[in-house]
């Protein structure tokens, strides 16, 4: 029996503005034919702008497949282009979902996602293996020092980590926490990747699985 794999994705932006008064003057003279003279000026305010935007890609689907029993317990899929232990295979992904900060302003960035694996892969309780859901931050542009500015940075560029403890270098933590800070200078104009990983039990439920990725941008950064 086939099921669809779709990892769907939603951009929540948290916005603070704050102003920024810039003090460009225009002289006006006006004199007469005598000692007088006076002076107008123009004045104007900049906001700040908070957005990101999942940008070139904002969804994951793998569509449908089964895992091959004959090969193992379970299937393995990412979105870097593997799936092994499938019969029939799921669709390669070969792309994660690539969010830009399009604002004018630097921002932290938080991710959250709404299931863990057993959520979102099942069974539960799991019987033969557990299932995984990863993820996993780097930057597009593999210049993580410009990409998070000079603020704090969780970017994992080689290690996948549990959806359920997100901190950027695999530490364990309560299984409850699904949201995490990655970035706390998310820079103008930069992309960042989320690559994500799954591993299927083969009696992981036959229906349609879905879970939803959020990114929350604030200012002020760091």
């Amino acid at each position: 029996m086939q099921f669809s794999n779709v990892l769907m994705v939603v951009a929540v932006i948290a916005v603070a503005l704050a102003v920024f008064n810039l003090g460009s003057v225009i002289v006006v003279q006006q004199s007469t034919g005598f000692a007088s003279s006076d002076v107008g000026n123009a004045s104007l305010s900049v906001a700040a702008s908070v957005s990101i935007n999942f940008t070139q890609r904002d969804f994951i689907n793998w569509g449908s497949g089964a895992v091959d029993t004959s090969a193992g317990q379970f299937a393995t899929l990412n979105s870097e282009g593997t799936v092994s232990g499938a019969s029939p295979a799921w669709n390669t992904v070969t792309s994660g979902l690539n969010l830009t900060n399009d604002g004018n302003v630097n921002v932290r960035l938080n991710l959250s996602a709404d299931k863990d694996a057993i959520g979102f892969i099942g069974p539960s309780p799991p019987v033969i293996t557990a299932p995984w859901y990863q993820w996993r931050v780097s930057n597009a542009s593999q210049l993580p020092s410009i990409v998070c500015g000079t603020g704090t940075t969780q970017l994992n560029p080689t290690t996948y980590t549990n959806v359920t403890c997100f901190d950027g270098v695999g530490t364990a933590c309560a299984a409850d926490v699904y949201a995490r800070e990655v970035c706390s200078n998310f820079t103008i104009g930069k992309i960042m990747e989320i690559d994500v990983q799954v591993i299927i039990p083969q009696d992981s439920p036959p229906t349609g699985k879905q879970s939803l990725i959020t990114a929350t941008a604030a200012f002020p950064a760091v």
